[in-house]
Formats: structure tokens, C-alpha cells, sequence
């Protein structure tokens, strides 16, 4: 790795204390593949687990060597020893579990999108600040190592003024999987461009409108949009552009995960190997050239860890950080408010075929 002025902080780390007591609802491929492995490797304290299906905790427990399995959440949220409880459900399922453990005095980590609907994900956020509570949610793609080395140099300022940011991905997604995705009418945005959509956020800050035009596949498969081109502008003369391709037929060589951000001193590029098969990927690769450091030569440093399952520390870290410092989680639940506008103007956008403010979402 490379130290001094051309060294990257890019990896997500504990607060000084992190043994809070954690619970995990539900026990499905997210957290199986994600979460816990990660939290394992850093030797979180995982109090227990449930999950509506019980054979599915069971197994769940076993494969991490959790000692508790509860019967009912309100037997979870009733244990004194849980201060956080994470939360993996589907967004349907999400504000009823959020308004009890918020009633309990639990801390919580949900699942994104935190809801289907901009007024329920309001909810959520008013149930927890009205519990005294600290919500966040996993945005994850944030301390996915290219993501979070970009937002590094950005921060130290060797890109300049940012110019231009862009996410293209073009690969094949196996929707069949996921029945309960397929049916939806809202897909890509939602749950997979949101990502994007939220890094634009972390990367560059609020963009004044955006641009969206997006569809079903031609063969009927899935109900929502699969297909998306989402174009932000900014108030200066950034401008970002997301391309979303979710059913390339070319094989697995002909897949791409590739981002761009240029700067008026800089420029930053590389592929997001989390995207090439989930839940192990390859390694993200990145490059950059700043005027600020070396006028002419282009960077390659070596990226430890993937998007999974290591930049899922990242929101769990920081939530324990802002339970010690009073400080909002990166992901705040108001912070992640803002990316929803974002998701649900995109879809204004395609419904009217026009530029959409993220204010025009209330």
C-alpha cells in the first residue's frame, strides 16, 4: 500500500467501543453473506437472532455460533442486553419493526430502502427521533473501497472542483431469484440504482434535479424498470450521469461495472468488482492522476476488500460512533431521507418525462 501524500483512507474501522449488544431480524442471504461475516471477522457482539421462519434462524444461528434464537420479536426487543438491532426485512415489512423498537429504546440499523413510499420512510425517522432513538441505514455502497478512496481525495481536495461523476453497469442480473422483485413495479431505482444514487449524494452533495428514463425488459420478465439512464445536475457545472443494465446477454466477459469523477485538477477512475457476482465479486480497481500531487502520472494503488462483505462495517461502525459522540450516523435516517427524495424523483421523472427537483418529493 502506499503511504505518505499518495496514501488512501478508504477502510471503515470500529469506534473505541464496540461491544454493544446487537440483534439481528432477519435471517436471509443479506445478512448470511454480508453482515455477519463481516461482524464475525471484527468480533462484534451478537446477543441473537429472529426470524419469521425458524428453521431459517436455526440454521442462521448455527452457521455463526449464535447462542440465542428468539421466538418473537418482542421477546428481542424486551432483552436488555440488545442496544442495537439490525434490521434485514423487506422495505414492505421495515416501519412496523422500526415503531416497536423505537417504542422499546432500541437503536436500530434497517435495511434499504428503508421503505417503498417516501411517507412511510418518514414515519420510520419520526418514530425513532420520537423514541430517543438513533436509526440509520445500511448504505453501504459508501465504504465500498473505490467509492471511499474517491471520497478521500475529493476530501483532501487533489481532484479540484468536481466536473463530472459516472456509474455505468451492464451486466446480467437473475431476477428469477427474486420473485418478489420481478413482480414490482418499481425495481432498478429502487433497489439497486439507489446505491448509485446515494454515492452521487455522499460524493458531490445535493443535485438540483435529475433526469431519468428507464424500462422494462422487452421480454415481459419483470413488472418495473431494469433499464435505467439517470442523469443529475448540479448548480455548478457538475453534472453526473448513472446507466443501469441489468440483462446483458454478452456473457460474463462482456459485463462492466465501471465510475468516473474528474475535477478541475484531477481525475479518478476504476471498476466496482462487487458488482461481478454477488456475494463475493472481485476486487474494485482504481486509478487517478492529480495535478496536485504529480502532474503527469497516474496513480495504481492496490484496494484491500470489496463491497461485500467488508464496506458493511461502514454503517454499523458508524452508528456505534454516533452512539458515543452525539454526532448523526453517515447514514442518518434524515441523511437517508434525502437519497429517497432522490429515488422518487427519478421515478416522477420517468412517469412525466421531465427534469424532477428532489424537492418536489413531500
Amino acid at each position: 500500500m502506499t503511504t505518505g501524500p499518495f496514501a488512501l483512507n478508504y477502510k471503515p474501522a470500529l469506534p473505541a467501543k464496540s461491544d454493544y449488544g446487537i440483534a439481528v431480524v432477519g435471517c436471509g442471504s443479506i445478512t448470511t453473506n454480508a453482515h455477519l461475516p463481516i461482524y464475525r471477522r471484527h468480533g462484534l457482539n451478537i446477543i441473537g437472532c429472529f426470524d419469521s421462519r425458524p428453521a431459517q434462524a436455526e440454521t442462521f444461528a448455527r452457521q455463526f455460533s449464535i447462542s440465542k434464537i428468539y421466538s418473537a420479536l418482542d421477546e428481542l426487543l424486551a432483552d436488555k442486553k440488545v442496544d442495537i438491532v439490525d434490521i434485514a426485512v423487506p422495505a414492505t415489512e421495515q416501519l412496523a419493526i422500526v415503531q416497536r423498537a423505537a417504542a422499546a429504546g432500541k437503536h436500530m440499523l434497517c435495511q434499504k430502502p428503508l421503505s417503498e413510499t417516501f411517507a412511510d420512510a418518514r414515519k420510520c425517522v419520526k418514530a425513532a427521533r420520537e423514541g430517543k432513538v438513533t436509526l440509520a441505514v445500511n448504505q453501504q455502497f459508501r465504504w465500498s473501497p473505490a467509492i471511499a478512496a474517491t471520497k478521500d481525495l475529493l476530501r483532501r481536495s487533489l481532484l479540484g472542483e468536481p466536473t463530472l461523476g459516472t456509474i455505468q453497469v451492464n451486466a446480467l442480473t437473475p431476477w428469477h431469484k427474486w420473485e418478489w422483485i420481478r413482480i414490482k413495479k418499481t425495481i432498478d431505482v429502487l433497489y439497486t440504482s439507489i446505491h448509485f444514487l446515494d454515492a452521487m449524494r455522499h460524493l458531490f452533495g445535493e443535485p438540483l434535479r435529475i433526469f431519468v428514463s428507464g424500462t422494462p425488459p422487452p421480454d415481459g420478465s419483470c413488472a418495473g424498470e431494469t433499464r435505467t439512464i439517470e442523469v443529475l445536475e448540479y448548480a455548478t457545472t457538475l453534472r453526473a450521469y448513472v446507466h443501469d443494465e441489468h440483462h446483458n446477454i454478452g456473457g460474463r466477459d462482456d459485463w462492466y461495472g465501471f465510475y468516473r469523477v474528474e475535477g478541475t485538477e484531477g481525475i479518478v477512475k476504476g471498476s466496482l468488482g462487487g458488482l461481478f457476482g454477488f456475494p463475493t465479486g472481485v476486487p474494485d480497481k482504481i486509478s487517478y492522476l492529480s495535478r496536485k500531487l504529480h502532474p503527469d502520472t497516474w496513480i495504481v494503488p492496490t484496494l484491500e476488500g470489496g463491497w461485500f462483505p467488508e464496506a458493511f462495517l461502514g454503517p454499523m461502525a458508524s452508528l456505534m460512533e454516533s452512539l458515543q459522540t452525539g454526532k448523526p450516523p453517515v447514514t442518518s435516517g434524515e441523511d437517508n431521507l434525502r437519497t429517497l427524495q432522490l429515488v422518487f424523483a427519478a421515478y416522477k421523472s420517468m412517469e412525466e418525462k421531465r427534469a424532477v427537483s428532489p424537492e418536489e418529493i413531500q
